[in-house]
C-alpha cells in the first residue's frame, strides 16, 4: 500500500489548488549531523546531497527544519507545496517510500522519486523500486544521483503542464486499481503490527 499521505492531510489542503507558479519545492530535515542541536541530531544522508543540489535555484523554494515536524505549519506546507510543479522526495531511513510522493501526487506535482537509502552503504540496494511497487515504470522521474537532480526539476518544468496532467491522470488510475482490486479480491487477510515497546498500550 505504501506510506500514504498522513491523517492531517485533508484538513490542511488548500480548498482550490492555486496557480502552479514555482518550479519546485521541499522542506524538511536535510542536515546530515547538526552538533549545535540538542540533542545532536544525524538526518539523512539522501536529504542532504538534495538539499545541497537545489540550494540557490531560482524560482523554488527550499526550507531546512531543524526535525521531524519542526518546520513550517501543514497548511503552509501544503499550500506552499500545491504552487510547485515539481516536488523532490528523498527516500525514506529505511525505504524508498515517502509521504511527501503521495502528498505531491495529489496536490498535483511532478515528484521526483529517490530509490537509493542510507541502507545502500549496507549492501542493500533499491533500484527498480518503484517500479516493483506500483507494477508498472511510474510516469515520474526516479533519481539515483542528486548531482543530476537541477537537470530533472528542469526538464519536468521544462514539459509543464502536460507531465503534471500525465502524472495526475496515471495517479487516478492506480487509486481506482488499488479499489478494485480491494474489492474484487476474495479474501483478505490483515495484519495488525504491535510494538515490543513496552511503555506503548498492550
Amino acid at each position: 500500500l505504501g506510506t500514504g499521505i498522513p491523517k492531517h492531510f485533508l484538513d490542511n489542503i488548500p480548498a482550490e489548488l492555486p496557480e502552479k507558479d514555482l518550479d519546485f519545492f521541499f522542506a524538511g530535515q536535510s542536515t546530515y549531523h547538526a552538533p549545535n542541536l540538542s540533542p545532536p541530531m544525524n538526518v539523512n544522508h539522501r536529504r542532504r546531497l538534495m538539499a545541497e543540489a537545489i540550494e540557490n535555484k531560482p524560482n523554488g523554494v527550499l526550507i531546512r527544519s531543524k526535525g521531524f515536524t519542526q518546520g513550517i505549519e501543514p497548511k503552509d506546507y501544503y499550500a506552499t507545496m500545491a504552487r510547485a510543479k515539481v516536488a523532490p522526495c528523498p527516500s525514506g531511513a529505511e525505504l524508498p517510500d515517502t509521504f511527501r510522493l503521495f502528498e505531491a501526487l495529489e496536490l498535483g506535482c511532478v515528484p521526483i522519486a529517490d530509490e537509493i537509502t542510507e541502507k545502500v552503504n549496507k549492501g542493500e540496494d533499491f533500484a527498480g523500486y518503484w517500479t516493483w511497487f506500483f507494477g508498472e515504470e511510474p510516469p515520474f522521474p526516479v533519481i539515483r544521483d542528486y548531482g543530476n537532480l537541477r537537470g530533472w526539476i528542469d526538464d519536468c518544468v521544462e514539459n509543464y503542464p502536460d507531465l503534471n496532467n500525465k502524472c495526475q491522470a496515471w495517479w487516478y488510475q492506480q487509486k481506482w486499481k488499488l479499489k478494485d482490486d480491494i474489492y474484487t479480491e476474495q479474501h483478505i487477510t490483515v495484519v495488525i503490527p504491535v510494538s515490543p515497546i513496552k511503555s506503548h498500550p498492550a
